[in-house]
């Protein structure tokens, strides 16, 4: 029973108190319901605002959806574009454009010319070794020694000798007592010798090899008064080495033999045994077969040896010089002296003057005239060259970009030209109505149309309703398709009846207005229509 009463105890430590709730009667079966709790008047707008926001979202989400799927449509037909522009491109047939340049007409053929230059041809007067003080193709004064030939063996016997004697004289020199005792006056001699070499470097280091012999003879002056300085106050075995010297070099100048240039001009060591034949006297006219020989570049050379009257250099004498050459008849149609043409030779041109033209059945002797460029052709015999005229002639086009067309010409005062872009414009019809089209091409008089647009009516001038002009004739015009904004654009043009060969035209640019240098123009007129896409 104490347990019982333990238990029945805790139970009722743990149970809950209910208090009857008021107007409730003991014994009641009924369970008092719990009151709801109250809820706020703002409760019903917040769950309308959840609604509201929930159908915003779903809104947006299906806007976005929508926007998503015209995004990617979009993008879409950018890349059916792209790849359909890439197919075109790469199976479509390129059309071929180039820009139009200034230039001339080119003879069709190579032709071949000789090179005269008014050269003088200097020869050894006497046999040795020959040493040249000048680099090639330098430019030289008269008076200017150029080389020097030697007698190799003696020259060297010589100077083996000074060698001995040099030695023996600073042995000697060594020995003297008062060695170190410089008179003011051998000082002196010694310090302008000094200045003479530094001056002389100066020179060398500017190639100017034309004062190495007046330093050779000043050096000798001095250094003989250095000698006669040192003679007076040295021992006799000093005196007989400066003599012994002072022989030896007399003797090796004896053997050495100077070559100076008798007037200024240009020195070349290279010969090709030609430049006492084709010379500015004989060029006025060159039989045809004086003009065909073997020649050979590397068979050029410079002397190093040289016998008595042997070749040893040349000096251009003069910046004018010529290029021979027999051309066709055809090529040098119109061609007459004084003109000026430009010689291409390996992509070089070369600005010419036609001095002389002697006429013969097929073909000319053709005397061109130059006074540029000769440094380039110095050491060179003949020439392969094409022919044109002067750089600035005209605007060059291929012939194959030239097409013609059949229209109808209506003069300018006729037509109102409302967009040049485009080829927009206006006629007016004898009834007054207005027509409006798009013309093909224009220059300063006409306005070109299609005839099947305008043939058989009549119009009346804009500003004069009584002056009229029926369309009845078609005129065929010439013309190139300009390609500047990607569309191939008719334009007309003008050909000088002169230059219509060898693949180009040259036109002249005050008759061709609508051209201009740097256009763009499709090369091939037959692989492109009117108005059409060029890439």
């Amino acid at each position: 029973m104490h347990s019982k009463g333990k238990k029945t105890s805790r139970s009722t430590k743990q149970a809950k108190i209910l208090r009857m709730p008021a107007g409730r009667k003991p014994g009641s079966s009924k369970v008092a319901k719990r009151k709801a709790p109250t809820r706020k008047a703002s409760t019903p707008v917040k769950q309308g605002m959840k609604v509201s926001s929930l159908k915003d979202r779903r809104l947006a989400l299906s806007r976005n959806r929508s926007l998503s799927r015209v995004t990617a449509m979009f993008f879409g037909f950018v890349l059916v574009y792209i790849l359909r522009g890439l197919f075109a491109f790469a199976f479509t047939p390129q059309i071929a454009i180039e820009r139009i340049v200034p230039g001339s007409i080119t003879s069709p053929v190579e032709l071949t010319g000789v090179i005269i230059r008014d050269e003088k041809v200097y020869r050894s007067t006497v046999s040795g070794s020959v040493r040249f003080n000048v680099t090639e193709n330098q430019r030289i004064s008269r008076g200017t020694v150029i080389c020097s030939i030697q007698d190799s063996d003696e020259v060297a016997r010589i100077s083996e000798e000074l060698i001995e004697v040099n030695e023996e004289l600073l042995r000697v020199q060594a020995m003297r007592t008062n060695f170190t005792e410089m008179s003011s006056s051998e000082r002196k001699v010694n310090d302008l010798i000094k200045n003479m070499l530094d001056n002389w470097v100066a020179d060398m280091n500017m190639n100017d090899f034309s004062s190495l012999y007046t330093l050779k003879d000043s050096m000798i002056a001095n250094i003989d008064l250095r000698n006669q300085i040192i003679l007076s106050e040295s021992s006799e075995a000093l005196r007989e080495q400066l003599n012994k010297r002072q022989i030896y070099q007399e003797e090796l100048y004896r053997h050495m033999t100077l070559i100076m240039a008798e007037e200024s001009g240009i020195v070349s060591t290279l010969l090709d045994g030609y430049e006492e034949i084709f010379t500015p006297t004989v060029r006025a006219m060159l039989p045809r077969e004086q003009l065909i020989f073997d020649y050979d570049p590397r068979k050029t050379r410079t002397v190093t040896f040289a016998e008595e009257d042997t070749p040893l250099f040349k000096v251009i004498r003069s910046n004018t010089w010529y290029i021979a050459a027999y051309i066709p008849n055809d090529i040098i149609e119109g061609w007459e002296e004084n003109d000026q043409k430009i010689i291409q030779d390996s992509n070089f041109n070369l600005p010419v003057v036609i001095e002389r033209i002697v006429e013969e059945e097929y073909e000319s002797y053709v005397l061109f005239r130059s006074t540029r460029y000769l440094e380039d052709y110095i050491n060179r015999r003949s020439i392969n060259f094409r022919v044109s005229g002067d750089i600035n002639e005209g605007l060059k086009i291929p012939q194959l970009a030239v097409t013609s067309k059949t229209l109808a010409a209506i003069p300018r005062e006729f037509v109102s030209i409302e967009d040049d872009q485009i080829k927009r414009a206006a006629l007016i019809r004898a009834d007054g109505e207005t027509l409006r089209l798009h013309y093909t091409a224009v220059d300063e008089e006409m306005v070109y149309i299609d005839p099947d647009i305008v043939m058989g009516m009549e119009f009346q001038n804009p500003s004069d309703e009584n002056q009229r002009i029926l369309l009845t004739e078609t005129i065929e015009i010439m013309g190139v398709f300009r390609v500047n904004n990607g569309v191939a654009d008719f334009r007309r043009i003008v050909i000088n009846d002169g230059l219509q060969t060898y693949g180009f035209y040259v036109l002249d640019p005050a008759l061709n207005r609508g051209l201009q240098e740097r256009d763009s123009i499709v090369s091939d007129a037959e692989t492109v229509t009117e108005g059409e896409l060029v890439f």
